[in-house]
């Protein structure tokens, strides 16, 4: 399953010391999520069902949730830390906002 053309991607963080995690790509059709340990996810818009911010860290960056299903139908729930600016794309792309 593809997602299009990656039109931004952006770095998400497991702790505010900057351990990065893994990354996210916005595409034309859905998200590709590519962890640190291998495993990835794309995701199609609908089938994301929320993302919640949970509190500002520090230097503009947030906690926030992602629930979104798998093409198989298996829930994930990731919670990481990015830029309150990239969230914000995040969720207008998904159209969580």
């Amino acid at each position: 399953m593809a997602v299009g053309e990656i039109r931004e991607k952006f770095s998400i963080y497991s702790d505010s010391v900057g351990n990065e995690m893994g990354t996210i790509g916005i595409g034309e059709t859905g998200i590709v999520i590519k962890m640190a340990s291998g495993e990835n996810f794309v995701v199609p818009y609908d089938y994301v069902k929320s993302i919640e911010s949970k509190g500002e860290i520090t230097l503009g960056k947030k906690t926030a949730i992602i629930i979104f299903y798998d093409v198989m139908g298996d829930r994930h729930e990731l919670a990481f830390m990015a830029p309150e600016m990239k969230l914000a794309g995040l969720r207008k792309a998904c159209g969580k906002e």
